[in-house]
């Protein structure tokens, strides 16, 4: 459903940019919640395989936000951003 969800982005996007309206889609990785931790068995063994060794934070998709709507950036709309750690990067 993520690919589909991605395309709604890009279609709201061209929809409300002229009411000047970012539609900005964050795609979490791996994230330190009770969720990831009822779902992973092993999270510390979990952890040495990402890229950076570790849990996203809640706090970092947070302050990812706060920062797009406190510094009012509108010209960055219709896009996904993978809030993964370079997971989604990453090759095997």
């Amino acid at each position: 459903y993520r690919a589909a969800f991605s395309e709604v982005f890009k279609v709201l996007s061209k929809e409300y940019a002229q009411r000047n309206i970012s539609c900005i889609n964050i795609a979490p990785g791996p994230i330190n919640t009770d969720r990831t931790k009822e779902l992973i068995e092993n999270v510390k063994e979990f952890e040495k395989t990402l890229p950076m060794k570790r849990l996203g934070e809640p706090e970092e998709i947070g302050n990812f936000v706060k920062g797009i709507i406190e510094n009012n950036v509108k010209y960055l709309t219709g896009v996904t951003i993978n809030f993964d750690g370079a997971n989604s990067n990453y090759i095997f």
